[in-house]
């Protein structure tokens, strides 16, 4: 009896292989079954209008702010070979402890169009937090796609 059944689940088995690369065969390319983003993206934060490098710390990207006047400004800037002028994206402040310090939301996605924080936010944000808060972006196609960490940010003057 069960050599009788051992053979049928091997014919089941090729079949649903065939069915599989058969249905493969069929399904465009461009179907949502295989959608996939194919672009590269690239960042990059400025402070004042002056790109500030990232040091790596523990293996993540770090971002030291040289001055923390009211008048500073500091520029997260998003960009990617396919932007999308209709989707949404945002880009969140987070404290050392994982509370959200600020959000913002807006339309067009890789368009290289900056986030803005004025001096008086960073300066709020770094003093009392252990002198550092982190960086997290968002894109919405269909839905919103998980946090991206873009690295943590600190105050040149407290290292």
């Amino acid at each position: 009896m069960g050599k009788k059944y051992k053979g049928l689940g091997n014919a089941l088995r090729r079949r649903l292989l065939m069915f599989c690369f058969g249905m493969a065969l069929f399904i465009p390319s461009g179907s949502p079954l295989f959608a996939q983003d194919d672009t590269v993206g690239f960042w990059k934060i400025t402070e004042n209008g002056k790109e500030i490098s990232p040091v790596t710390l523990n293996g993540e990207p770090c971002y030291l702010l040289e001055t923390l006047s009211d008048s500073a400004l500091m520029c997260i800037y998003y960009y990617t070979e396919s932007p999308c002028a209709k989707c949404m994206c945002k880009l969140q402040v987070r404290d050392t402890n994982g509370a959200v310090l600020n959000t913002i939301e807006r339309k067009g996605y890789g368009n290289n169009v900056p986030f803005s924080f004025p001096g008086k936010n960073l300066k709020g944000w770094l003093s009392g937090r252990n002198g550092r808060f982190y960086l997290y972006f968002s894109g919405r196609y269909d839905g919103w796609m998980p946090w991206v960490f873009l690295g943590e940010v600190k105050s040149g003057a407290t290292q």
